[in-house]
């Protein structure tokens, strides 16, 4: 079973057109829930290789009624999503 997962590189470089650069310039990031929920949106640019800015809305999770909006924490390149629509997660599990 894979352990849903959102993994975004932190892009600590100025030059932000330069890949290799901003690999070897960042450092790895997990989203972790907030809640214990059932994913029911996602942001539809939210595939690897996509760039986001702080604050940057990436996905809502639900639970009974509350929807908790989920952002990124720090501009960066996502490098792995292993969450779908329908995804259930617990609470400080790695998106």
């Amino acid at each position: 079973m894979t352990v849903p997962s959102i993994e975004l590189h932190k892009d600590m470089t100025s030059d932000s057109d330069s890949s290799v650069n901003s690999r070897k310039n960042s450092e790895a990031i997990h989203i972790c829930a907030p809640m214990s929920g059932t994913v029911v949106e996602m942001n539809t640019s939210l595939t690897p290789g996509a760039r986001f800015n702080k604050d940057e809305e990436l996905l809502i999770l639900e639970r009974m009624k509350l929807l908790c909006p989920v952002s990124a924490p720090h501009p960066g390149i996502v490098t792995a999503v292993n969450v779908k629509i329908g995804s259930k997660v617990l609470e400080g599990e790695v998106l």
